[in-house]
């Protein structure tokens, strides 16, 4: 096994069979020249400087014999964002298998996961898996779930993040340790929201979607919630709070399908219905009754608080429009390079919980853009975060290195 650097040297060499390179494409702000970007990492393997001006227009050029230079450190990112775009261009390249057999023996088991790998080569290459049990290619385990949810459809909330994973996959690159994980409690949430049929412990197994068993619900408490909640007349509105939606009536209804369907309710989504009685309880007659005989708890108070955001929000709004703070000029233009940055990338990392909070960084960035358009300027808890977000892209956003390197922001 060779190490890292040589991996590197292979590709960029693979890169000079290519005679005819994707035109620019241009994706808000900013503008993706797949020959440029190839280029420019090529020279700083070779340790050059990056062609400037008209140089930089010129044909690809790589250098086998030099390199790297004592400053290279490839990442396993940059790696799988070089194989996948040598993927588009392999109508023009030859010994794909030869090549990606090459690869798959040169690349060190710490650069990439092995499965990973093992399927964006293979894949990639048209190359058959050798190993008894092995992925053919285009056949990952991932699929059988994506193709159901994808007739039967997902929560609204999770839809967004398993479009990214259903167009990975499709792609021909394996989910992650990470991400499988993630795709399995979509699947488990469509299922306890009744979109999925049949679904349990059998379809769980000849999905190989690990199942696990929950706690047996009451039956009579979960009709009697069930039609509790049907005399409601007035919802309160749908509100959106960190990039979900939350909409009682829909969730309800929802649920009350599943159980009148399926006769099935998950203790989660039981225990939920049980805090809209409480909150509802003003349109439930029996609600009093209904709370003390199965001991839910009432509706934690809160005064003022629409009130209270309807006034910040009205504030905001007057202050934009007055123009009264645009915010510090310099910190304004550091917030706009990062966020050009960002504009059109996708493989967000999944959302994480923080002190009961949770932390969506692809949500998070898009409000800060929208911010910045609508108020002029962020304030600097903000503007610190952003660059923190920044930080944490650094191998899978291609550019974030020399942004921070020009910023001087610290690694996170």
């Amino acid at each position: 096994v060779k190490g890292p650097a040589e991996v590197f040297r292979a590709v960029f060499s693979k890169f000079r069979e290519v005679r005819e390179w994707n035109s620019p494409r241009q994706s808000g702000k900013k503008t993706y020249d797949d020959r440029k970007v190839v280029q420019e990492m090529a020279c700083a393997f070779m340790g050059e400087e990056r062609p400037r001006g008209k140089a930089a227009d010129g044909p690809y050029r790589f250098d086998a014999d030099k390199g790297p230079a004592p400053d290279f450190r490839g990442s396993a990112a940059q790696l799988r964002y070089l194989l996948s775009m040598l993927v588009g261009y392999r109508a023009q390249l030859g010994d794909l298998d030869a090549f990606g057999r090459e690869l798959e023996a040169m690349v060190p088991a710490d650069i990439l996961d092995a499965r990973e790998l093992r399927d964006l080569v293979r894949n990639a290459f048209g190359i058959a898996a050798p190993e008894s049990g092995a992925v053919a290619p285009g056949e990952d385990p991932a699929l059988p779930v994506i193709d159901l949810l994808e007739k039967t459809g997902v929560p609204e909330d999770r839809r967004e993040f398993f479009e990214s994973l259903r167009d990975q996959v499709r792609r021909g690159k394996a989910l992650s340790p990470k991400q499988t994980p993630w795709l399995f409690r979509i699947f488990h949430a469509a299922g306890q929201t009744g979109l999925v049929p049949d679904y349990g412990p059998a379809l769980c197994e000849a999905l190989g979607v690990p199942w696990a068993e929950t706690e047996r619900i009451d039956e009579e408490r979960v009709k009697a919630v069930v039609e509790a909640l049907a005399k409601v007349a007035e919802w309160e509105p749908a509100v959106t709070r960190r990039g979900r939606t939350y909409d009682d009536k829909a969730f309800y209804e929802d649920v009350a399908k599943g159980w009148r369907e399926r006769q099935r309710v998950f203790p989660k989504a039981l225990a939920a219905l049980e805090k809209m009685v409480a909150r509802y309880k003003a349109q439930i007659p029996e609600a009093p009754a209904l709370m003390e005989r199965y001991g839910i708890a009432e509706a934690k108070a809160r005064p003022g608080r629409r009130a209270a955001a309807a006034a910040s929000r009205e504030g905001a709004a007057a202050q934009a429009g007055s123009g009264a703070d645009k915010g510090d000029p310099a910190t304004n233009a550091r917030v706009a390079e990062i966020l050009a940055l960002f504009e059109g990338f996708s493989a967000w990392h999944p959302a994480r919980k923080w002190r009961g909070r949770t932390l969506d960084d692809a949500t998070f960035v898009e409000s800060v853009g929208a911010q910045l358009k609508r108020k002029g300027a962020l304030s600097d808890r903000q503007a610190t975060a952003l660059e923190k977000t920044l930080a944490r892209y650094k191998d899978e956003l291609a550019g974030a290195a020399e942004l921070m390197a020009k910023l001087g922001i610290a690694d996170a």
